[in-house]
C-alpha cells in the first residue's frame, strides 16, 4: 500500500484469527519517490480503540531505502486476540529527534473468523 508523505491515509484492516497477518506499506513523497527510512523507527498498535486495550502488537521490518514498512502478526498472536472490531494506526518517528513524529495510515481493524475448517496438522 502506498503512503504519501502529505496525505496520511485511512485503512482498515481485515485480521483472521490462526492466520497469518501482513501489511507492506511504502512511503512516498508527492512525486512518488520512495523516502528513505534510514534513521526512523516505526510503531503499530492494535487496540480495542484509542486508548483502549491492546489487542496486538505486530512485528515490524523496515527497508530503509526503498521506504518500505512490513508489519506482521504470526498465527499464534492473531489467535490471541479476542475483539470483533478495534483499531489501528502505524507512526514513525526519527531516531536523533524523539518529537519529530508522523502519522502515517490507521483505520478500523477487523478480526473475523475462518469459515473454512482446515486440518492444521
Amino acid at each position: 500500500m502506498d503512503i504519501y508523505k502529505d496525505d496520511p491515509a485511512v485503512h482498515d484492516i481485515m485480521i483472521r484469527p490462526g492466520a497469518r497477518w501482513d501489511l507492506t506499506l511504502i512511503y512516498m513523497d508527492n512525486n512518488e519517490v520512495p523516502i528513505d527510512l534510514t534513521g526512523y523507527t516505526a510503531f503499530c498498535e492494535i487496540r480495542t480503540r484509542a486508548g483502549g486495550d491492546i489487542l496486538a502488537t505486530p512485528t515490524i521490518a523496515i527497508t530503509a531505502v526503498a521506504g518500505q514498512i512490513n508489519l506482521t502478526l504470526l498465527p499464534a498472536a492473531t489467535n490471541d486476540i479476542g475483539a470483533e472490531v478495534g483499531a489501528y494506526d502505524v507512526l514513525i518517528r526519527k531516531d536523533s529527534d524523539h518529537t519529530q513524529i508522523s502519522y502515517l495510515v490507521g483505520g478500523e481493524a477487523y478480526i473475523k473468523p475462518i469459515v473454512t475448517a482446515v486440518a492444521w496438522t
